[in-house]
């Protein structure tokens, strides 16, 4: 069962010597300890399993559009893009991704080339591209894009929240005592050791949670 924000602050205050601290490993600053794990955990899972979301229905085609913003989505926000549908009914069919560069190098302008369903995307920053662009027939169908959500942000205000990333509780510790020691100063070597603890247990989360991670060529990991 996972542990509340509350668990684990007094796990961390305990293990650095700090109980009940309110001068310098408070509270607050032990949540924005866990934040920063939670932060490091996504980065290295874009494609986190429990964090897998889909949103049919937030991008709507525009004739003659190729570029859209995906900024907005918020249930949750975006960590990752992952893939993107076009939708239709029957008619409906994932886009092939490619990087930015490959995708600038053969459309480097898409305006000016084909119309009709697209076929190709990429991401620019918070927007997707797409190749074609859609003509008039296209325009108010939807893309659907499928993207790695961010992990609830933890607050002093709900301290009995629970990690949104199953199994993560260990990893959190490990750095957020990482980041204590590095705080309390003098404990430089206690410090490197609960990093080199959290880094090699990321390792092995990453490749029980990431179902990007045995993916062989998937550029969009580079993106």
């Amino acid at each position: 069962m996972a542990n509340t924000v509350t668990q684990n602050v007094t796990e961390v205050q305990a293990l650095c010597g700090r109980e009940n601290d309110d001068v310098l490993i408070t509270t607050a600053r032990v949540v924005s300890f866990l934040n920063f794990a939670q932060d490091r955990i996504i980065r290295r899972c874009p494609g986190h399993i429990d964090l897998e979301t889909k949103d049919a229905d937030a991008i709507t085609l525009v004739a003659s559009t190729f570029s859209y913003s995906f900024a907005g989505l918020s249930s949750p926000s975006v960590a990752y893009p992952l893939r993107l549908f076009y939708m239709n009914g029957t008619a409906s069919k994932m886009l092939n991704y490619k990087d930015t560069d490959e995708f600038d190098e053969d459309y480097p302008s898409p305006s000016d080339g084909a119309t009709g369903i697209p076929e190709i995307w990429t991401r620019r920053g918070y927007t997707v591209e797409i190749y074609p662009i859609p003509s008039s027939s296209e325009a108010g169908d939807y893309l659907r894009l499928d993207y790695t959500g961010k992990p609830t942000a933890f607050s002093t205000g709900s301290m009995t929240a629970t990690c949104s990333m199953t199994d993560a509780d260990e990893g959190l510790i490990f750095f957020a005592l990482s980041e204590a020691f590095s705080a309390i100063g003098g404990k430089d070597q206690d410090a490197a050791k609960y990093r080199a603890k959290f880094e090699d247990w990321l390792e092995g989360y990453r490749m029980d949670k990431d179902t990007l991670f045995m993916a062989e060529g998937n550029s969009l990991l580079q993106a």
